[in-house]
């Protein structure tokens, strides 16, 4: 029996500080002392990111493990089994081609709660531990990676350069929020998200996980640091 992995995986993030590296490798001699004193916090501030996404990460699948259904699939008798709370339930599944074995896919997971209210796990106590610890520590996340943005178009004069996930996440839904928004967060195989429970519509400001905000990051970074290379 196969056991699908819904945990969330730990994104690249020393790729940007590379990038980081390789622009100062070039354009150190040129810079002023205050641009230099920018490259240094900003290498600094994706250190801390790192070891914090490898701290929530940690945590994020801690808390799956602890509120999340667990997820089986036997393919000798194409049977997937759900497990929450100590209930299982089992879903025969029928395959397309009798002679093509079913395969599962990357499964999702998502447990999402009001904060401020009691976990109703077993271990209550150590799932509230958990939670704290991972609202905290994703409120600060943002905020370093939204002032690392700023920091990379200082240093490279860009004053356009934005990474939209970030800003929405620290911004729209954490610094100023809807009215309708509740304090919320989810544990998921995207890693954890911000205010995933509401109670009005919204304007796009959705939260898709850590893990893609973080790609989102690093991703926009190499590309403006091997830009700013090229074009200067």
């Amino acid at each position: 029996m196969s056991v699908p992995d819904t945990h969330a995986k730990q994104p690249d993030i020393r790729s940007a500080y590379k990038a980081v590296v390789a622009y100062l490798e070039i354009k150190a001699p040129a810079l002023t002392q205050v641009q230099l004193e920018t490259a240094r916090e900003l290498k600094h501030r994706l250190k801390r990111l790192e070891n914090d996404c490898n701290s929530l990460i940690r945590v994020n699948n801690a808390l799956l493990d602890a509120q999340a259904p667990q997820i089986r699939f036997d393919e000798s008798t194409d049977t997937l089994t759900v497990t929450m709370n100590g209930a299982s339930q089992w879903i025969k599944l029928a395959r397309a081609d009798p002679d093509i074995p079913i395969k599962i896919g990357q499964p999702v997971a998502m447990g999402a709660y009001q904060a401020g209210h009691d976990a109703e796990t077993d271990k209550i106590e150590d799932t509230e531990l958990l939670r704290r610890q991972m609202e905290q520590s994703l409120e600060g996340y943002y905020e370093n990676a939204f002032r690392i943005t700023k920091l990379a178009a200082q240093l490279t004069a860009r004053k356009k350069y934005d990474c939209s996930e970030i800003r929405t996440v620290r911004c729209k839904l954490i610094d100023h929020p809807d009215a309708g928004s509740i304090y919320s967060f989810g544990s998921s195989s995207t890693g954890p998200v911000v205010k995933p429970i509401q109670n009005a519509p919204r304007e796009a400001k959705v939260d898709a996980g850590l893990v893609p905000n973080t790609v989102a990051l690093v991703t926009s970074l190499t590309a403006l640091f091997a830009s700013s290379i090229s074009n200067q």
